[in-house]
Formats: C-alpha cells, structure tokens, sequence
C-alpha cells in the first residue's frame, strides 16, 4: 500500500512538474499572419466602399474575423481577449481624442476619429504580435521500475 501511495504522488508530481515547463517537444506556432490578412481585408472593404453594407461588412470582419480565427486556433480566451480589445480599444481611443482635442468638428472630421482609429490600429497589432501565437504542450508516457518490484507508471498527452 505504502509503495502504491508512493508511486501516486511521483507521478502526480511528474506530471505536475510537466505541465509548469516548456517541454523540449511543446511546438509554437504563430498564427498572427492569419489575423493581419483578415485586417487587411477590413480595411480594403472600409477605404474603398461605395455604400453603407460594404462598410458595415468591413467592420464586421474587422470585430469577428480575429476572434473566429483564435477560435479556429484552439484559443478561446484569446478569442475572448480579441473581440474585447478590438470592440473597447477603439471606444477608449475616440474618447481620449475628443476629451484632450483643442479643435472642434468645423474642420468637417470629428476630433474622436483619429483617437478611434489609433484604437484599432492599435488592437489589430497587439492581437496579431501577442495573441497570435499557440503553444501545445507534449507530456510524456514511462514508466520506471523500482528495485524489489513494482514501479511507476506515467501517462501523458497532447493539450
């Protein structure tokens, strides 16, 4: 019994030990270049639309698109992440613009849209160059015999 409880913790403790490290064979893979092509797309359809459903289609890629390909990528908290920073970076940007603006709205552009697009401009490169990037980690399987009998198995797996 004592050598079963034993044999528990090790290899609760190897795989505890595990999972808290980069493992030589955990594979990084940057996905951002996926988000930046989407983005671009936004902006084609936003700078070059004729009409208001153009428009509303490029900001409709420009707030889904990088969610649904996190989503796509098995990060859902990035995903989550996304579509907060790309819907709240751009309100933050306007009301700073407009707050700290010594100009009015005579000169035909509303002082907050420069400060909303810096907004976006600004989550489009952070979700890209932080978010962009998925790690999966490789645990292992052994097992090591012990003298006098018996030994301790561990089991692993890819997550």
């Amino acid at each position: 019994m004592r050598t079963a409880s034993a044999s528990v913790l090790v290899l609760v403790l190897a795989l505890v030990a595990g999972s808290a490290r980069a493992d030589e064979t955990d594979t990084t893979r940057y996905y951002g270049w996926e988000i930046l092509l989407a983005d671009a797309a936004a902006w084609g359809l936003l700078v070059t639309s004729r009409s208001d459903a153009q428009a509303a289609l490029g900001l409709g890629i420009y707030a889904l698109a990088a969610p649904a390909i996190h989503a796509a990528n098995d990060e859902p908290v990035h995903a989550g992440l996304s579509l907060g920073l790309r819907l709240g970076a751009p309100v933050v940007g306007g009301y700073l613009a407009e707050r700290n603006s010594h100009s009015s709205e005579d000169d035909g552009i509303p002082p907050a849209f420069g400060g909303i697009i810096l907004g976006a401009i600004a989550a489009e490169v952070f979700d890209a160059a932080v978010l962009g990037w998925h790690t999966e980690r490789h645990l292992h399987a052994g097992y090591a015999p012990a003298r006098g009998g018996g030994g301790v198995f561990s089991l692993s797996g890819a997550f």
